[in-house]
């Protein structure tokens, strides 16, 4: 989802599989002429590692080699070895991939039945749709339907309406700073009696906080300060610090300690016990793949 990696609850899988699935970026012609693949590879490629990876891990250059035994092609060998994974994408968007156990520090490969020793069963694309955005909305309401699709996989509002539809009341319209958005009815009343806090955070990288937000919501990140968090290099999502839900600052780690960034003022005693705690977290964690 949004274009990188997720981390996911097994009992999970079957709705983000039932949405992803629906996904077929390869068929258009933008996709073939940047990648220099055609939809037929792509397709070829994504059945391979179905096959290949049944009762099998594998790390990514074994994979990688199997695949290129099977489709004779200079185009896939070569797409089979970017950072970005483009040829994999399809294999986990229809349930046939999902990151296995490190081995020896390298990422490995296999397919979610093998994983969990049971066979996934999607269910329909616009009810497991209709989950995610209810899952979305619960813990990133209130939204547009925009945050909501560029967070699920970077598409139109278009693609997200059926499952609002599904929803129904669940679902209602309520007015920030004058523009409409979207909230579980259920959430409406303990998010009233909400009081606003001071506490500070330092979320990780990537945290999914931070990752599942438009990247112009100024409630969140201050306005002139979003190029240091959602970063363009690499796609990078910086370490943030946060203060009652916003950022006010990104942070990194500085040997065992700390490096912080800050953007907006920080209560200082909060600040320091944040601060003390995640020093104490990186100071404790193995640093070797025989420690992890």
């Amino acid at each position: 989802m949004r274009g990188t990696l997720h981390l996911l609850a097994a009992e999970d899988l079957a709705t983000v599989v039932g949405t992803m699935s629906s996904l077929h970026p390869w068929t258009a012609p933008s996709y073939q002429k940047y990648f220099g693949v055609t939809a037929r590879e792509v397709e070829r490629v994504r059945e391979a590692i179905g096959e290949i990876l049944a009762d099998r891990v594998l790390t990514r250059e074994e994979l990688g080699t199997e695949v290129t035994r099977r489709i004779r092609s200079k185009a896939v060998s070569a797409r089979l070895g970017s950072g970005w994974g483009e040829l994999l994408k399809p294999a986990a968007f229809a349930g046939l991939l999902v990151q296995g156990p490190p081995s020896g520090g390298r990422v490995t490969y296999t397919r979610p039945d093998t994983w969990l020793r049971r066979s996934i069963d999607p269910p329909d694309p616009v009810e497991a749709g209709a989950d995610l955005t209810r899952v979305y909305l619960r813990a990133h309401g209130p939204a547009i339907p925009k945050n909501i699709a560029s967070w699920w996989a970077r598409q139109s509002v278009t693609k997200v309406r059926p499952w609002l539809a599904r929803l129904g009341e669940e679902v209602i319209e309520i007015d920030v700073d004058g523009d409409p958005h979207l909230l579980l009815a259920a959430d409406l009343e303990p998010l009233r009696r909400q009081q606003a806090n001071g506490d500070v955070r330092l979320l990780p990288a990537f945290d999914q906080y931070v990752l599942a937000a438009a990247r112009d919501i100024e409630h969140l990140v201050p306005a002139g300060h979003r190029d240091e968090v959602f970063r363009t290099i690499n796609g990078w999502i910086a370490a943030t610090v946060v203060v009652g839900g916003r950022v006010v600052g990104t942070w990194d780690k500085d040997g065992s300690d700390v490096a912080l960034n800050l953007l907006d003022k920080v209560p200082k005693r909060a600040l320091d016990r944040e601060v003390e705690r995640v020093t104490t977290l990186i100071r404790t964690t193995p640093d070797t793949d025989e420690d992890r």
